[in-house]
């Protein structure tokens, strides 16, 4: 039984959120404006109340889109993966993972204007840890099971990773656009506006490599052109770098019934000049006559071996590079039936919606491999907010999830998770959980 460490696979095939990871639950609550614009900053200032300081706000995800649950929850508390649990022909083509947690620290909104909103202010500090990574299927067939069924072919074992660890401070705003304002149609815009201090990396701007085995074995040929950054903090340097980005956003509401609304997300980047290695080769290796046993007769992977077959890597230490943030575009509309009065302050006890979320490159919580969620919320006098959602793709395969959010008093409380089936279907590939608690005051 071959059982790979995933610190191994972080290197050689994981590298080590791939997920277009959205958090859905936060963003289709009606209790939660502020903490949603995070996804979209027109969000920010729907809510009747005021002022909203978040106590809580918690997200963490870990999901492929070809693991099962049962094999992913073995392998995130064991610390291995079980190469021989893994059925290679249920592989994808493509398969994607995705790992992190991101916790607020700080998150802070008021509207400013007495009897009407000129706008609503945001301050927040959120702790981002995202790691993703890409592999093929033939490369999980090469390390499970060798290169002798690859006879006369060549094949693309180019595994790749991107993500990273910061303390992010964001400033918002948001305000309706008054000029666009009718009883037909209103549009509402805001912007975050970020900087950042990272305190880990990892980057892999160059993931080309493939293998090629001549029929009956007579040589192997190795072609790459790759490079791998990394970063991180220690006791001499916490300050490795430095980051900047921005999210905008719009959302129109027609008819009071029907919305529509586009954001970019997490549009910038990070800078590492401190606590830095990078390795980088670009060669063709050919092996021939030489009795080169990769993977051999034993239970284990002969990672001496696989380091000599791309042997000629340089290490750079203490060199500076830049990695872009996790950048996406979301696209949501739906529909909200007529909205009921209580208290002075309106709701819409039924709404529908449709999300489509696609990342410019596989990196963190961004995909090139989009997905589409369909959700649902029902809101009772604006004290009890249920809701379920469905969709498929980015490190998923299917998704179906929900949340719970009540309100007592100015408190707020939700718990939630965009994918649930690993509770109840062994077969499912996502787990993530999100709970949220705000203090909510004034009108």
């Amino acid at each position: 039984m071959k059982n790979i460490p995933l610190i191994i696979i972080a290197f050689f095939a994981f590298h080590l959120s791939l997920s277009a990871q959205v958090n859905h639950p936060l963003m289709n609550s009606h209790h939660f404006s502020t903490n949603a614009s995070k996804y979209n900053p027109a969000f920010l200032g729907k809510d009747h109340n005021r002022t909203f300081i978040n106590l809580i706000d918690a997200y963490g995800w870990v999901g492929t889109n070809f693991l099962s649950a049962d094999l992913l929850k073995e392998s995130v508390i064991d610390g291995l993966l079980d190469l021989s649990e893994v059925k290679i022909d249920e592989l994808k083509s493509l398969n994607a993972a995705s790992l992190g947690a991101n916790v607020d620290i700080l998150n802070f909104s008021t509207r400013i204007g007495k009897e009407k909103e000129i706008f609503t202010l945001k301050l927040g500090i959120t702790s981002r840890n995202e790691l993703s990574a890409i592999f093929l299927k033939d490369l999980a067939s090469l390390v499970k099971d060798g290169n002798k069924q690859f006879e006369g072919q060549t094949i693309d074992v180019s595994p790749y990773a991107n993500g990273f660890g910061a303390l992010e401070f964001n400033l918002g705003g948001a305000f309706d656009l008054s000029f666009i304002h009718s009883s037909v149609v209103n549009v509402r815009a805001g912007v975050n506006v970020k900087t950042y201090m990272p305190y880990a990396s990892v980057f892999t701007p160059k993931h080309d490599a493939s293998l090629y085995t001549a029929t009956g074995g007579e040589y192997l040929e190795a072609k790459y052109d790759m490079e791998v950054n990394t970063a991180t903090v220690d006791d001499d340097n916490f300050n490795i770098g430095s980051g900047y980005g921005f999210d905008i956003g719009a959302e129109a509401t027609i008819l009071n019934r029907f919305f529509v609304g586009l954001s970019g997300v997490d549009i910038g980047r990070l800078s590492f000049d401190k606590n830095t290695t990078k390795n980088f080769s670009s060669d063709v290796v050919k092996y021939e006559g030489v009795d080169f046993d990769l993977f051999g007769d034993d239970d284990g992977f002969d990672e001496q071996k696989f380091d000599t077959l791309f042997n000629d890597f340089t290490e750079v230490e203490d060199e500076s590079y830049t990695m872009p943030l996790p950048s996406k575009i979301i696209l949501r509309a739906g529909y909200q039936t007529v909205a009921h009065t209580l208290n002075e302050t309106k709701y819409h006890p039924h709404t529908v919606s449709l999300t489509y979320v696609q990342g410019f490159r596989n990196n963190g919580t961004a995909s090139r491999r989009p997905h589409v969620v369909a959700s649902y919320v029902y809101d009772l006098k604006r004290i009890l907010n249920a809701g379920v959602n469905m969709g498929y793709g980015g490190a998923n395969a299917y998704m179906l999830g929900g949340f719970l959010s009540v309100k007592g008093g100015p408190f707020r409380f939700g718990i939630g998770s965009s994918n649930m089936l690993g509770l109840v279907s062994s077969k499912a590939t996502t787990m993530d959980i999100h709970t949220n608690l705000t203090f909510a005051f004034g009108k």
